[in-house]
């Protein structure tokens, strides 16, 4: 492949064509002019390929661990919260962390992708629905390891959280702040994710959330160390509870 139709895929990829679909790439000829979702209350005008079209649409787990949003084949808690329970009152999770879901997290998370940004926004606030939070709840962002936001220049999940306070009409507080090595959790395994995390989250002004039940954000959840360890810090600070919105596990 030449310089030239390497160059040409890059652009495409960082600013795709307007008929191309906007999670894999290929034509979106046959695809939905408006792109409808399960649970969604609105629908997208988002290009999207017949494929990752019906991949979006997919039914949502029937089932899921309150605990983690861990696809269970019966209601109850996972294993792994049994064990071990997250500092959370209830986690929602909107989906599966693969195909064109994962494709559009990491767009936004690493290209600022604002009409994808919108889209995750819609499905956080569809797990707000199910989450059923007290009024008065506050929302609450997952902060960004400074040294990351800096070369990024935005923080995903500070906008994803302002995306649903927008569509729930609540308050967004970005009380939490981050400290620590900001090495990838990717590289650990369970055991050590929640050992780094344990003391890597602090409340700067905890007067939005004493009192108040706080909806916690981010856009994946694996082991639950980062969601389980800001929980703790946002109960240290007076939050009365912390549930868990989260795009995908």
């Amino acid at each position: 492949m030449g310089w030239v139709e390497q160059w040409k895929r890059v652009v495409d990829a960082l600013w795709p064509p307007a008929d191309t679909c906007a999670f894999c790439g290929r034509p979106a000829a046959g695809g939905p002019d408006r792109l409808s979702l399960p649970g969604v209350s609105r629908t997208f005008r988002i290009p999207a390929c017949s494929a990752c079209a019906r991949e979006l649409a997919r039914p949502r787990p029937a089932c899921s661990c309150p605990g983690c949003g861990r696809e269970v084949p019966a209601p109850g808690r996972c294993a792994d919260c049994r064990r071990r329970p997250l500092a959370l009152a209830r986690v929602g999770v909107y989906g599966r962390y693969d195909g064109p879901l994962k494709e559009a997290v990491h767009r936004v998370k690493f290209q600022g992708d604002e009409r994808l940004l919108e889209l995750l926004s819609g499905m956080l606030a569809a797990v707000w629905e199910d989450l059923g939070p007290p009024a008065g709840a506050v929302v609450v962002p997952v902060p960004m390891d400074p040294e990351k936001r800096r070369i990024r220049k935005w923080n995903h999940t500070e906008l994803l959280a302002r995306g649903l306070g927008r569509a729930v009409n609540r308050r967004v507080a970005g009380v939490l702040v981050r400290r620590g090595d900001g090495r990838s959790q990717s590289t650990r395994g369970r055991r050590e994710r929640f050992a780094a995390m344990a003391e890597a989250f602090d409340v700067g002004d905890g007067g939005p959330v004493r009192g108040r039940a706080v909806v916690l954000v981010d856009d994946v959840i694996t082991t639950g160390a980062t969601a389980d360890a800001c929980a703790r810090a946002l109960l240290r600070a007076g939050a009365r509870e912390v549930y868990g919105a989260m795009v995908a596990r």
